[in-house]
């Protein structure tokens, strides 16, 4: 009885809302009874468009439907969309219309382009068709399914751009690295041809596409695919003021584009997917492999009063383990040692108390300063002598130790198939006296989406130098030689596997290829030890369920919703998030003593020594005979100054190193071992904000300096993410919205100096003043030195502008 006499559930009604939205969207008081007739009959035509937006957003239905239809017919804005997104749209284009995607068509079988073509076609093709590949789009038409496909992702980006997040980064990513490699010998139409080659063979176009195609709509709501038709099928009349169908005729064709393009992408993810796994089939998606590892099989256990661990048939005592760090660098030494004359240099070099820079990765860029003295041991003064007895063998031995490093001691141990995916070691950064670098799992990468991050990793400070030794000094030698040789990455998994059951004193006869002696047994007994130090403590806390029912939580809720990051402040600016203090319980776990898990401090010099900034210019410019310009280098001295709190403006042509100041003064103090000054530059455009900050990244390579960047799009997203930058990039939009909702962020950042690019527009874009050039005023107020910089600013806009930023005259 109760349920039948119950209130009933808040109802729309959908008759009443599709009245008010057609009177309101699609008509206007100039319209004759005729026209309005006309327009009231084609709402009730397309209300299969219109319900689910009114179902969904009653209150804001129209603003919803009017968003759509921009969002979905709207050409790339270079203001408010992210302009990483042109890589994409390139990408796509020259995908289809080059013939990739044609071919790729042809490569899979007709069995499953018959089943593709049977998705929204009323008929089955015949044998000859399939054969042909005529079932999909003829080169000629490619036009139309590039517009679909230009359309789509932009529209996806403007309304639910975490679709296409994490392609877009790696997209980001291929860029910055062409550019990186190539930007001496390729001029930037060559390189884009490159980053797009490099995408296309990838599955960032098809896991963009099958991300889209697959999302789940939750309840009524519309998912991203369903929200562009509704878009596509709408179009503005009279510059905005109501809304209009496209013809039949017109929808149809779109969403017939739709899905051949879609056909496309499915064919591309089926090929590169079965480039990689020589063992896929296509035909069987889906299919579960009975034959996959199951972890829970292999009995793992831990003491927690004596910290033994187990694995299978393993066992590994604390007193073995908690010495793993010292026991591998003795083995370290013993090879090491004779494959050089002078020891005292050597051992200079390898003592973590002494201060070590990394300005690069060449041996004369890598160097230490010696604690308490002013004497400086560069890394090219270690000369190797390879004419010892044995010497291949302590070449070996010496290799097998960096790859089980790298793959076990580095705080988190990888895959074995991982270590040979690590890049380059001129990609690996000095951090708090560690060495730090990335590795990528390339596991569960389903249809095409890839969630697995790269994951941090830093090897142990008394480690770290023995790997830079082996990198950048004995490596390139034996290389050089006709009869010494460095064994092949391939052997890299089974060499760090030997290294391992080496230091952990288990069985190192017989076969490593057996589960109980292959690298994932290695990689189960650490994970037992980090269970051993109580990963709670160095993960998240939470706390009882009595806490938190006080505070009307389940503990579940509580415990994936309200945990607490750990974090560990280094200095007063340098805050370490969870991968480093990670990296540190478990340094100390395995051995590591503690004074070397602190930071050989930078050197705190007010000014530094103006060659250090000529260098930071040869070395950002690679040319051996740059030299600052007089002007560069006379704002540099009084911005670097820091007991010198003078604001400064630069007006200078283009072309003439604005962006040079700033990284010229971050990288000198770098190269110095000095501290530097955390700046932000203000950028106009996103455009160039893009522009600068792969020019920045260009010049900072192989160093310690982090360099970030906000965009309007990403700023609510990326701030979490930003902690100890040395360069942020900014657009002025987002730093509009900074000082208004992130004040307190701001002030916990730091910042020393503040650039503003272009600082002209603020009098010249009076259009968008109150969304973005408004945030300079009382720029002062943020207690930071101020750099002006522009290269068409007259006397009378600088006095402006200075007034107006609060820094007088």
């Amino acid at each position: 009885m109760r349920k039948a006499t119950a209130p009933a559930p808040s109802h729309i009604d959908n008759n009443d809302m599709l009245r008010h939205v057609a009177e309101v969207c699609f008509t206007v008081q100039s319209m004759d009874s005729a026209a309005k007739t006309e327009a009231l009959s084609k709402v009730e035509h397309h209300k299969i468009l219109l319900l689910p937006i009114i179902e969904s957003h009653p209150n804001t239905c129209v603003h919803q439907l009017k968003s759509l239809a921009s969002a979905a017919s709207k050409k790339f804005d270079h203001i408010t969309d992210d302009s990483n997104i042109n890589t994409i749209l390139h990408a796509g284009k020259t995908y289809l219309s080059d013939g990739h995607a044609q071919n790729d068509v042809l490569l899979v079988s007709p069995y499953f382009r018959g089943m593709l073509y049977q998705v929204g076609s009323a008929d089955s093709p015949n044998e000859e068709m399939l054969l042909q590949g005529s079932t999909f789009v003829p080169i000629k038409s490619m036009p139309k399914i590039i517009k679909e496909f230009q359309h789509l992702i932009l529209f996806v980006l403007r309304t639910k751009p975490e679709l296409l997040r994490q392609q877009l980064q790696q997209a980001k990513d291929i860029e910055c690295f062409v550019f990186e490699s190539f930007c001496h010998s390729m001029n930037e139409e060559e390189m884009q041809k490159e980053t797009t080659k490099r995408i296309i063979g990838t599955n960032i176009l098809f896991g963009m596409m099958i991300n889209i195609l697959t999302e789940n709509p939750k309840g009524l709501k519309s998912n991203a695919l369903q929200l562009y038709l509704i878009g596509r099928g709408l179009k503005s009349v009279s510059s905005q003021f109501y809304l209009g169908f496209c013809a039949a005729n017109e929808i149809s064709k779109n969403c017939n584009n739709l899905l051949r393009l879609m056909r496309h992408m499915v064919c591309g993810h089926i090929c590169r997917t079965a480039r990689r796994d020589h063992n896929f089939d296509h035909d069987k998606m889906g299919k579960e492999n009975d034959k996959k590892y199951n972890p829970s099989t292999i009995h793992k256990a831990i003491d927690p009063i004596t910290g033994e661990v187990k694995v299978g048939q393993s066992y590994v005592k604390k007193s073995t383990w908690e010495k793993v760090i010292p026991v591998t660098r003795d083995r370290f030494k013993h090879h090491l040692y004779p494959l050089f004359q002078c020891h005292a240099h050597l051992d200079m070099f390898l003592n973590v108390e002494n201060k070590l820079v990394m300005a690069g990765t060449n041996c004369d860029e890598v160097f230490v300063f010696v604690k308490d003295t002013k004497e400086k041991v560069e890394l090219s003064s270690l000369i190797p002598i390879l004419n010892v007895e044995d010497v291949q063998t302590h070449i070996n031995m010496l290799w097998r130790f960096n790859q089980g490093t790298l793959l076990y001691l580095s705080a988190g141990a990888g895959r074995g198939l991982e270590l040979t995916r690590i890049g380059p070691f001129k990609d690996f950064q000095e951090y708090f006296n560690c060495l730090r670098f990335t590795m990528r799992s390339e596991n569960n990468v389903l249809h095409g989406v890839d969630r697995n991050k790269k994951i941090p990793h830093f090897v142990p400070p008394s480690l770290s130098r023995y790997i830079i030794i082996l990198n950048l000094v004995i490596y390139p030698v034996v290389e050089q030689s006709q009869t010494l040789t460095i064994p092949s990455i391939d052997r890299g998994p089974e060499e760090a596997n030997l290294m391992c059951r080496d230091v952990l004193h288990l069985d190192t006869s017989g076969p490593t290829s057996t589960s109980d002696k292959g690298t994932k047994h290695i990689r189960d007994i650490f994970s037992q030890i980090m269970n051993v130090i109580t990963p709670v403590s160095t993960g998240k806390f939470t706390t009882s369920k009595e806490n938190a029912t006080q505070l009307h939580h389940s503990p579940y809720v509580h415990s994936q919703h309200y945990s607490s990051e750990i974090m560990m402040r280094l200095n007063d600016s340098e805050v370490a998030r969870l991968p480093f203090s990670i990296a540190v319980h478990l340094f100390k776990a395995l051995g590591e003593t503690v004074p070397v898990l602190q930071q050989t401090s930078d050197r705190n010099f007010t000014t530094i020594n103006h060659t250090f900034y000529d260098q930071a210019a040869k070395r950002a410019l690679n040319d051996t005979m740059a030299t600052c310009y007089p002007h560069q280098m006379e704002a540099i001295k009084i911005i670097d100054d820091r007991s010198d709190h003078r604001d400064v403006v630069v007006h200078l042509a283009p072309g003439q190193g604005k962006s040079g100041i700033w990284n010229f003064s971050l990288l000198g103090r770098a190269i110095s071992g000095s501290v530097r000054q955390r700046s932000i530059v203000i950028c106009p455009y996103n455009s160039l904000l893009a522009q600068q900050q792969l020019k920045s990244k260009q010049c900072f390579h192989g160093t310690n300096l982090k360099v970030y960047s906000i965009i309007t799009s990403s700023l609510e997203s990326t701030i979490p993410d930003i902690e100890g930058f040395d360069l942020l990039y900014i657009s002025i939009d987002a730093f509009n919205t900074l000082r208004q909702n992130y004040q307190g962020t701001f002030n916990n950042w730091g910042v020393k100096v503040i650039y503003v690019d272009e600082f002209h527009l603020a009098l010249t874009e009076c259009y968008r003043h109150a969304t973005s050039w408004q945030s300079l005023r009382y720029l002062k107020s943020l207690n930071t030195k101020i750099v002006l910089l522009s290269a068409t600013t007259n006397t009378t806009a600088t006095k402006m502008i200075t007034n107006y930023a609060g820094m007088g005259r």
